[in-house]
């Protein structure tokens, strides 16, 4: 949210051209680092289930969604630029990032680039030819109608579109809806949806997957909102997304030129994200695109209502000494008492994790201690200090592991 605010503040029509060349750089490095990832050539060995292209992200539908909000800004980038070396570079990137998306085989990163590409030629279409446009809106919606049937086993496309992981979402979003209509007004908990699953999952998703299986995300933000957060921040979202959309499409109307280029630009990058949202989770990785999108598209909208930028008056106003103390305070204290614990206590562990189990009697007093020490770390993460309690009890400290156990239960009895 302090992206957000600060994105929607700060962004100036004239800086768009220095943020494209941002992300025209992110786009080359993530591709890049995902043909490596391809060919076996990456120089960090992550420990992953999935395909090889994660990037950075841990999973390759997160990395293939990233990509396709890449692809689409680069799409618009296209048009806005005169230099034709700059034009062919951008192209090149545009088919190699394509290309990686493909190899990734996340199908939610080609449906989101195909979704964002066609608001691109949609909007240009429209200012340029509108006659055109008229008729590339209804075969776009047609051939999106024929998809989505095609994702959910329907009609000609279902031998190319479907996928089994499409079933899965099924049962995940049930689920969330399970939640919420138990928990209307708070949900079950910010990140509590795996501790509330088991009891929510559909009575035959145990028979196909097992009785252990557990989800740990509805994979649908607006659904993971409304499970987890209830129906008064799930609104708030919701809100907040029609807003954005208002806000871009009235800033649309409201401009010409080039400027109109870059706003359905911005506007097909972050409908792009919205897109992929419907299928996946709110990742760190993605979500901040949609918050920095959703900033720049509100920003701009105020901007060119008024027709004119703010005056540097204004600008002191806003960005005063008073604010400035306020955010600097609030900084402060968070990075106290949040992150530096948080830190600790992740380093802490992954040091304890890699310690070998000692033998003898001395040195295994000496471990139990620093497990301990470990496990009383403040805001340390629930899922590791089960580990530690596991790895106690089997080290032969059943009075300790026993003790951990009951003190991960009485704050938490859903913790498994």
């Amino acid at each position: 949210i302090l992206i957000f605010i600060y994105s929607v503040k700060s962004i100036k029509m004239n800086q768009c051209g220095k943020i494209f060349n941002i992300i025209s750089l992110s786009c080359f490095i993530f591709t890049t680092y995902g043909v490596l990832q391809h060919f076996n050539l990456d120089p960090i060995r992550w420990h992953t289930p999935y395909n090889h292209i994660i990037l950075t992200l841990g999973n390759s539908d997160f990395a293939s969604a990233l990509l396709a909000i890449f692809f689409t800004i680069l799409a618009g980038c296209i048009f806005l630029e005169k230099s034709r070396i700059r034009i062919y570079s951008l192209i090149a990137l545009l088919l190699v990032t394509f290309l990686v998306i493909i190899w990734s085989q996340a199908l939610q990163g080609l449906v989101a680039a195909a979704f964002g590409s066609s608001i691109v030629v949609l909007g240009i279409a429209y200012q340029r030819y509108k006659r055109l446009a008229s008729g590339l809106f209804i075969l776009f919606i047609s051939m999106g109608v024929i998809s989505v049937l095609g994702m959910l086993k329907i009609g000609p496309l279902s031998k190319l579109l479907y996928k089994a992981s499409v079933n899965d979402r099924g049962y995940d979003w049930r689920a969330a809806w399970g939640m919420f209509k138990s928990h209307p007004w708070t949900g079950v908990g910010i990140d509590r949806y795996a501790a509330y699953f088991l009891e929510y999952r559909d009575k035959n998703y145990p028979l196909i997957y097992g009785y252990t299986q557990t989800v740990n995300n509805s994979h649908n933000v607006f659904l993971e909102y409304l499970a987890t957060s209830g129906f008064f921040v799930f609104s708030s979202y919701v809100l907040l997304v029609l807003f954005t959309a208002w806000r871009g499409f009235k800033a649309w109307r409201n401009t010409n030129g080039q400027n109109k280029l870059i706003l359905i630009t911005l506007i097909a990058g972050w409908a792009t994200y919205q897109a992929q949202s419907f299928i996946s989770i709110d990742n760190i990785g993605l979500a901040v695109w949609g918050w920095i999108l959703s900033g720049f598209i509100i920003g701009l909208s105020f901007q060119t209502e008024n027709q004119t930028e703010f005056s540097k008056k204004n600008q002191i106003d806003e960005f005063s000494t008073h604010k400035k103390s306020i955010i600097f305070l609030v900084l402060s204290i968070s990075f106290t008492f949040v992150l530096v614990p948080m830190y600790r206590g992740e380093n802490s562990y992954l040091n304890f994790q890699k310690t070998e189990i000692p033998t003898s009697k001395e040195a295994k007093k000496i471990y139990f201690e620093i497990a301990k020490k470990v496990f009383d770390t403040p805001l340390l993460n629930p899922d590791y200090k089960v580990y530690i309690a596991f790895t106690v009890t089997n080290s032969g400290n059943i009075d300790l592991g026993t003790r951990m156990f009951q003190s991960i239960l009485k704050v938490d009895p859903r913790r498994h």
